[in-house]
C-alpha cells in the first residue's frame, strides 16, 4: 500500500507497537523531526523534534515512542607521516 505523501530523504524508523502507523524521520541540518505515518489514514503527525543531531547520524527509537538513541561516526582519510621525532 502506498504511504502518505513524504518528502524526499524522509527515512523509516520502525513501526509502532500496535503496527497502525510508521515512525519516520525528516532531517534539517542538525534537527531531526519525527513523524507518525498513519496507515489507515494516509496522514503523517509531527511527533517529537531533536536537535544537535548529525545528518548522518543513526537514529533508533522505541516501540512507544518515547525513548530513541542516535550514534554518529566520522572517517577521516587523512594520512599524516612522522619523521624524526624523539
Amino acid at each position: 500500500r502506498t504511504l502518505a505523501e513524504l518528502a524526499p530523504g524522509t527515512r523509516p524508523l520502525r513501526w509502532s507497537a500496535d503496527g497502525v502507523f510508521l515512525f519516520v524521520d525528516r532531517r534539517e541540518g542538525a534537527t531531526a523531526r519525527i513523524y507518525r505515518v498513519f496507515l489507515a489514514e494516509g496522514r503523517a503527525d509531527q511527533w517529537t523534534e531533536i536537535s544537535g543531531i548529525a545528518p548522518s547520524s543513526r537514529l533508533v527509537m522505541t516501540p512507544d515512542g518515547r525513548s530513541y538513541a542516535y550514534s554518529y561516526s566520522q572517517n577521516s582519510r587523512d594520512l599524516y607521516v612522522l619523521e624524526g621525532l624523539r
